[in-house]
């Protein structure tokens, strides 16, 4: 009754018919009415609101239909709002006798047998559930006098023996299950002798991941995985695309299927996927953003209390991600992930080894269903640039992943799932637990670098003040070592405690450098103000109290903090490392692996940033010891700029870098070679 359009009579849709009964010119009445989320994009058709429609059409019906049913697969909510509806209705409204339902994947009523409401109430509501497994008988019996409805029955049958004992001693029923089971053994026939299989692996008291599309709308499921991974199979083989549509794209590739597109159960012995894929969709692969992706699966979370009960919910491949009971993505703990047939599993709170970035484009393979804005995703879906459109089907791609595949292995185990439902405690203990882990390593990695580089960065610092200080050079190059080796403990334990917190994670890796930089600065720049005055005072004997007091008698509490304002300036320099750090892990400019790749990636970076923040560092620390005088430092280097005096301005402004440069060399290969090496150590992941 909602469908219009202008093939609506050549594909023989109906907004009702009419069964005569009996002899006096009575009909039985049946209104067919449907979702409109489910045919947003068909051509040449239109689905108008479902109550609007199905009171217009029965405002129609000629007065010969005094017994109505609607048929209907709208959902439960549309389904009670007509009852409700119809409950209140006026005396205009013709009546309707009973609500056979559907798409909503119920049980309705749930007791086998339900009493007729009397006349004048609402109308009896039925749901059969899914996939075919159960038939609704309804007897209904109606005065012939009065045409009023006076008994009915309904009944919940299923039709074959592994969901219940059928009755035997009805001929529709047995009709039914003769015609069901002849279609089951024709799609088990349909199976090649030579087509490969799928191994399903399950251990005894393992929590199962149900293997019917039912499940997928509950959660990550079996076939969810199966179809998932040969959709992301399928995109670079010519089978299924045009190879140079996709190849020429290098972003990193995740699929997404709609769980409502899993229509049955996975049989282990016969493995047909014809009736679990009836529908010919095709496969779409898009071009979205990060952020994007997240309101994907927000979406798809948030339909499990809709009343399409979880079609929308998101089988996935190539990320895995967590959501709390209240249906909100946990964002950070969306990880880009390899899982095509994998064998290791990856449980709640396991590490995020590539976290998905909110500014970064990457292909997402979806039906075309997906694509064109079905289960509610078209706002998202609008926005998104379509690459390419797959020549097979969706059923088509799970074959060919299957032929082309000698060994593929999956497990019934919930350990394998790819989105798990954690509580509010589990997200708290893991962002407190990664946070530490980061905190700790860039603790011990700050301290272990410093230990080994030390002599180099004093070096640096007498070369900075020579210019100006009149200090004598007979410094131990170890004077001051353990307040240096605590600050800089605190300032690399800081920084990276904040910047692999799981609370910034989905912010760009400048915007989480910049919080962990600015943070780490307000707290360590007192330390690094006694330590600096403590290294150019160069007096024998001198302790770290002695070289703090001085600070407080000539400059009083200020001294300690007026140049904060230069690291906060300084910032960018950890912004500028890390930016160039991930940049180069991105882009495998660093042919090593591991460690080993960890600390030359942040050598390179290092060296680029302190190249560039030079000026900046040498300014700081002639501050830190007197104010006046850096400022007059810094006027003859912008004057030698302005003359084209170049030795002049390189002493002003870069004498010490090749100290500094040696400093950073060792000192970053050293950090992040160990944080990295920490990290996996205190997560248990460490390979040997």
């Amino acid at each position: 009754s909602n469908v219009k359009g202008s093939e609506v009579e050549a594909l023989g849709i109906k907004s009702h018919i009419m069964i005569p009964i009996g002899k006096n010119n009575r009909h039985l009445c049946i209104v067919g009415v449907t979702a409109r989320e489910v045919y947003p994009f068909v051509q040449n058709l239109t689905v108008t609101p479902e109550i609007t429609s199905v009171f217009e059409t029965l405002k129609r019906l000629p007065s010969s239909c005094d017994r109505r049913i609607i048929l209907s697969h709208a959902g439960i909510d549309i389904d009670n709002e007509l009852v409700e509806r119809l409950a209140s209705r006026s005396t205009e409204m013709p009546r309707i006798d009973a609500i056979l339902g559907g798409h909503s994947h119920i049980f309705l009523p749930r007791n086998q047998l339900d009493s007729v409401p009397i006349p004048g109430r609402a109308p009896l509501l039925l749901h059969t559930n899914a996939y075919g497994r159960h038939v609704g008988l309804l007897r209904l019996v109606w005065n012939t006098t009065t045409n009023s409805l006076t008994n009915a029955q309904s009944e919940i049958l299923p039709l074959d023996e592994v969901h219940g004992v059928y009755p035997d001693d009805d001929v529709n029923v047995t009709n039914l299950v003769r015609r069901k089971k002849a279609i089951d053994n024709s799609f088990q026939n349909q199976r090649s002798n030579n087509e490969r299989r799928i191994e399903i692996i399950g251990n005894e008291g393992d929590d199962e991941i149900l293997n019917c599309g039912e499940s997928c709308r509950r959660g990550d499921c079996l076939l969810g995985q199966i179809i998932t991974d040969s959709m992301r199979f399928c995109v670079a083989n010519e089978h299924c695309f045009n190879v140079n549509n996709v190849k020429q794209n290098q972003e990193t590739l995740i699929a997404l299927l709609e769980s409502g597109t899993v229509r049955s159960c996975f049989d282990a012995d016969a493995q047909v996927f014809n009736d679990i894929l009836p529908w010919p969709n095709r496969l779409v692969v898009l071009r979205v953003t990060g952020d994007m992706i997240v309101k994907f699966l927000q979406h798809g979370v948030s339909t499990k209390e809709s009343s399409t009960r979880g079609g929308g919910f998101l089988q996935v491949s190539g990320l895995q991600y967590n959501f709390t009971e209240d249906y909100q993505v946990i964002r950070e703990s969306i990880c880009l992930d390899d899982n095509r047939n994998h064998h290791d599993s990856a449980p709640i709170g396991a590490s995020c080894t590539k976290a998905l970035e909110s500014d970064k484009t990457y292909m997402v393979v979806v039906t075309d269903w997906l694509a064109a804005g079905g289960d509610g995703y078209g706002n998202l879906t609008e926005k998104a640039t379509v690459l390419s459109v797959s020549k097979a089907t969706i059923a088509e791609a799970v074959s060919f992943y299957r032929e082309s595949n000698t060994d593929l292995t999956y497990h019934t185990s919930s350990q394998f799932s790819r989105s798990f439902l954690v509580s509010e405690y589990q997200l708290s203990k893991r962002r407190i637990k990664l946070s530490s882990i980061y905190g700790i390593a860039g603790f011990i990695g700050g301290a272990i670098s410093y230990m080994l580089t030390y002599p180099l960065y004093i070096l640096f610092v007498k070369k900075a003040m020579k210019s100006r200080s009149s200090a004598k050079m007979s410094w131990k190059l170890f004077d001051g070592v353990w307040l240096g080796l605590l600050a800089t403990s605190l300032t690399e334990g800081i920084y990276f405690m904040i910047y692999g917190s799981t609370y910034l994670v989905q912010y760009p890796v400048w915007a989480r450098s910049f919080v962990a930089a600015i943070s780490n600065s307000v707290v360590v720049t007192p330390l690094w103000v006694v330590i600096t005055w403590h290294q150019a005072s160069g007096r024998k004997g001198s302790s770290i109290s002695e070289s703090a007091r001085e600070i407080y008698k000539v400059r009083g509490v200020c001294g300690f903090v007026d140049s904060l304002p230069f690291d906060l300036i300084l910032s960018i320099y950890p912004i500028l490392r890390q930016v160039t750090y991930e940049m180069i892990l991105q882009h495998c400019i660093v042919k090593s692996t591991g460690y080993v790749s960890a600390g030359s990636a942040g050598t390179i970076a290092s060296i680029i940033a302190t190249i560039a923040t030079y000026p900046i560092q040498k300014t700081r620390i002639s501050w830190q010891v007197s104010p006046r005088a850096a400022t007059s430092e810094v006027s003859l280097g912008l004057h030698a700029i302005a003359t084209c005096r170049i030795t002049s301005m390189y002493e002003r402004l870069f004498s010490g870098i090749e100290y500094k440069l040696a400093h950073t060399c060792i000192r970053s290969f050293c950090l992040f070679f160990t944080i990295e090496l920490i990290a996996d150590l205190l997560k248990g992941t460490l390979v040997s």
